[in-house]
């Protein structure tokens, strides 16, 4: 086969959409070395130049967007594709044209439930595109069940038309090896702490661990290391913080470094007392994932994509919950039999996110449509 992708944010997005593209095209690689990859970027960087594409017209070389748009339709069906992946929720807008099989990732649709998050011109154009990708695909990659109703219920996508496959994390979280401290954690990270791991916005819901956290015994009010960072709503928490005078206990680790590594990361996670994210809605949720993966006791929101992950591996908030979440945080710092419960389900529950499997599910899906 000759496969096909669109590689942005494989080479440009060093989180979330970066890694998955990064953990689907690197593993396909790896594993089925036998076929043919195309990396399709717009940008002249330091790319793979054995598999990468990119413009070579001075017009689209000045006009990388129009490129990726529109024109890159000419050298996708000039190398005769089999199939073009789209990974990030879009397809080009020339699409129809495209001699091969397409197929679109899209992780998820919370610019319609959240408005707070997002600018009235980035929503329509996120609007546009879903529609378009799901107008022109021939299937579509949901990363979870909750992604898949989303788009059956606001797009009105056809069921028989959606596949879900569910993503693995990065493969340094299923090695068993524990990372070492380094500068950063020796430097920064107390012994005993709570970790938030996500960007600072509304739907993160950060200010509800906040409040839950005034609540606690003081004996039980660990420091909080957030991994992550924001706008208005993250100077929405830290006004809150310092009017409660607690900023003190809330370790905003971005600020010091904005780089943070994945091995600092893992490093964090497998040293926490509790990985509290109270997101929402989520299309996946990666960190409860990568927490799983390590065994790390979970508190997540109800009713979402994490419930649907972590099952009886995580305990759960319902209805933006404060005293609930207190009381959460509470009896896994003091009662060692729910962590050591919910450690053996995570032991058990990873077993179903393996990045074999995550890669042998997408190479069943490009054959199966061809």
């Amino acid at each position: 086969m000759n496969i096909g992708f669109d590689a942005k944010r494989y080479y440009q997005n060093t989180t979330g959409l970066g890694n998955y593209s990064r953990t689907l095209i690197d593993g396909l690689m790896r594993k089925y070395p036998q076929h043919k990859y195309a990396l399709y970027h717009p940008n002249n960087i330091n790319q793979k130049n054995d598999v990468t594409t990119m413009p070579t017209s001075l017009l689209n070389k000045l006009m990388p967007a129009l490129w990726r748009g529109w024109n890159i339709k000419n050298p996708i069906n000039n190398a005769k594709t089999d199939i073009y992946h789209g990974l990030s929720n879009e397809l080009p807008l020339s699409s129809k044209y495209l001699k091969c099989k397409k197929i679109v990732t899209i992780h998820d649709v919370l610019f319609d439930y959240f408005d707070a998050d997002y600018r009235t011109l980035d929503k329509n154009i996120y609007k546009q595109k879903t529609n378009l990708a799901i107008k022109n695909a021939d299937m579509i990659v949901a990363i979870s069940e909750n992604t898949k109703q989303d788009l059956i219920q606001q797009y009105n996508a056809k069921e028989e038309k959606i596949k879900v496959i569910y993503q693995c994390t990065l493969p340094i979280y299923y090695t068993g090896q524990l990372e070492p401290p380094t500068e950063l954690t020796k430097q920064f990270i107390p012994q005993k702490y709570l970790l938030y791991v996500g960007s600072i916005t509304h739907r993160k819901n950060l200010m509800l661990l906040c409040k839950a956290w005034l609540n606690l015994p003081t004996e039980l009010q660990l420091t909080v290391v957030i991994v992550g960072d924001g706008g208005a709503y993250k100077a929405e928490v830290k006004r809150f913080l310092v009017k409660n005078n607690i900023l003190n206990k809330f370790i905003f680790i971005n600020e010091t470094t904005k780089n943070i590594t994945i091995s600092e990361l893992k490093n964090l996670y497998q040293n926490t007392a509790i990985l509290v994210y109270p997101s929402k809605k989520e299309g996946y949720g990666l960190p409860v994932l990568e927490a799983m993966a390590l065994g790390t006791p979970i508190i997540t929101s109800k009713n979402t994509s994490m419930e649907e992950i972590c099952k009886d591996a995580a305990l759960y908030i319902e209805n933006n919950d404060e005293t609930q979440l207190t009381k959460h945080i509470q009896v896994i710092l003091t009662e060692t039999k729910c962590k050591e419960k919910m450690k053996l389900v995570a032991d058990e529950r990873i077993k179903l996110f393996l990045p074999c499997d995550y890669l042998t599910n997408n190479m069943n899906l490009y054959e199966s449509i061809l």
